[in-house]
């Protein structure tokens, strides 16, 4: 498409003005609030929603913004962008309320940033303020997908439409039926679940399901998970592995999935979750060294923290031959290499998270 083509000609943002305009997020932050709060007709463009919400959407600009701005990756940043649009839209954010805010956050960098890091910095938000009307166009777009969504058919239907209904036993049944009959927990996760997942979000983003009916499904299918339904535990032992969310990173549930089916593999897997800091990280791989470590992020603004939790497990002697590998929706567009993070690979999914591990662990023996 020609706006992703587009941002190719950016001008990459030096070393210099990115890491300024990272020091400088929370004081650019509170600029942007304190100027769009006066804003004459604020309710209006903001859907009447509560301020907080517009807070919250400021904080993920800017490590958005900061993420993008090291690695200079301007097609990611439209992806995102569209992705805004379209969430905030459904929230019922009016598309005028991008131009107001973009504008502020020009200004911002005038005001707290240097003379040159302003300058470089701004022509970013000049070129997403001259494409506004082509992310318009994008976020309303039915046949664009800003993630990529692998919807299967028959049981993943069923499944979507129990999810939507929010009906936890008639989800329960289908797994154990389908598990009575294969025993795969692999084909059901990634072919069923996960691709029912991303299609809630999309509806979500769309405003075609609430945030309750988001959560309500997201907890029913860690409800299924947890009943165990067919989830065996190899009997041989490969080794350790610890998987963890990026800091700051709050989708834990695809990869709880990718722990599930390494365990399932006959990995002894530490699942840690979402939102344990770099330090607490290296505290736990300290005290006992896994063979690997896999790192999940699903919003692009935690690819930052990814890359600063793998270069603090490399910088530490204990730690040196561990392997990393990545994962999540975050690495799934064009041009983010996971090899810009410094792991030693990246999985699309639980399947390839595993085969993987096997691979690294047969070269070991």
């Amino acid at each position: 498409m020609s706006i992703f083509r587009s941002s190719k000609d950016i001008i990459f943002v030096s070393a210099i003005a990115s890491e300024e305009y990272k020091m400088n997020q929370v004081a650019l932050r509170r600029l942007v609030d304190g100027n769009i709060a006066s804003f004459p007709k604020l309710y209006q463009i903001i859907g009447n929603n509560p301020l907080q919400i517009m807070y919250d959407n400021h904080y993920y600009h800017a490590a958005l913004m900061s993420a993008i701005l090291k690695l200079n990756n301007y097609e990611l940043l439209a992806r995102m962008f569209v992705w805004f649009y379209r969430a905030y839209r459904g929230q019922g954010f009016q598309y005028n309320y991008f131009a107001v805010d973009l504008h502020a956050w020009q200004k911002a960098t005038d005001q707290v940033l240097t003379k040159d890091s302003a300058y470089e910095i701004k022509a970013v938000y000049q070129w997403l303020t001259a494409h506004h009307d082509a992310l318009i166009s994008l976020a309303q777009s039915e046949e664009y997908c800003i993630f990529k969504y692998n919807m299967m058919r028959e049981r993943s239907d069923a499944f979507l439409k129990y999810l939507l209904r929010g009906d936890y036993k008639a989800c329960l049944a289908l797994a154990e039926e389908y598990f009575t009959v294969t025993n795969d927990v692999t084909t059901f996760y990634l072919q069923v679940m996960q691709p029912c997942l991303y299609e809630i979000g999309r509806l979500w983003e769309g405003g075609h399901v609430s945030v309750a009916q988001e959560h309500l499904a997201t907890a029913i299918v860690s409800r299924v998970m947890l009943s165990g339904c067919a989830l065996t535990v190899s009997d041989c032992y490969r080794g350790k592995a610890v998987i963890v969310c990026a800091p700051n990173e709050l989708h834990e549930l695809g990869v709880r999935m990718v722990a599930d089916l390494l365990e399932k593999d006959g990995w002894q897997v530490d699942f840690f979750g979402a939102s344990l800091s770099v330090a607490e990280l290296l505290q736990c791989l300290q005290s006992y060294p896994p063979q690997f470590v896999g790192i999940s992020a699903s919003m692009p603004f935690n690819i930052d923290s990814t890359k600063e939790a793998i270069a603090a497990i490399r910088q530490d002697v204990v730690l040196r031959n561990v392997k990393i590998m990545v994962g999540g929706p975050a690495f799934q567009h064009e041009d983010m290499s996971w090899r810009q993070m410094g792991a030693d690979a990246y999985a699309i999914d639980g399947a390839a998270a595993v085969k993987i591990a096997k691979n690294w662990r047969g070269r070991e023996e």
